[in-house]
């Protein structure tokens, strides 16, 4: 569920704002990537993986404020 969430922001992103839009996609696609590498470790860090989840919604909030005139 949060891919698919990762990936509509993304799309999201880059269709707001041509400047802004690598911005915010390489913001969410490195938290996804970090995320993705905390989970395979042997004890992944809960605190950090919660963060950037928090980090990532906010960024979707971030685009979904100034919607597309």
């Amino acid at each position: 569920m949060l891919s698919a969430l990762i990936q509509l922001a993304s799309k999201m992103a880059s269709i707001y704002d041509k400047k802004e839009s690598t911005k915010y996609r390489d913001e969410i696609l490195d938290a996804w990537e970090e995320i993705q590498n905390e989970e395979q470790k042997k004890i992944p860090d809960d605190g950090r993986i919660a963060f950037l989840r928090l980090r990532i919604m906010r960024i979707c909030q971030i685009v979904h404020k100034y919607p597309i005139e």
